[in-house]
């Protein structure tokens, strides 16, 4: 019973880790994507600026 117990509890905590891991890593990739759509959002009428003038 203790081995099982032990056994449930190791796996517990390695689906938490990747479950956590994987939260970290679709979080980093939504921060990258939304700073990118902004920075291009700024740099597009940055450059119709200078292609204006």
């Amino acid at each position: 019973m203790k081995k099982a117990a032990q056994m449930t509890k190791a796996v517990q905590i390695t689906k938490a880790a990747q479950m956590t891991r994987y939260a970290q890593v679709t979080q980093a990739l939504q921060i990258t994507k939304t700073t990118q759509m902004k920075k291009a959002a700024q740099m597009k009428p940055a450059a119709q600026m200078t292609k204006v003038t």
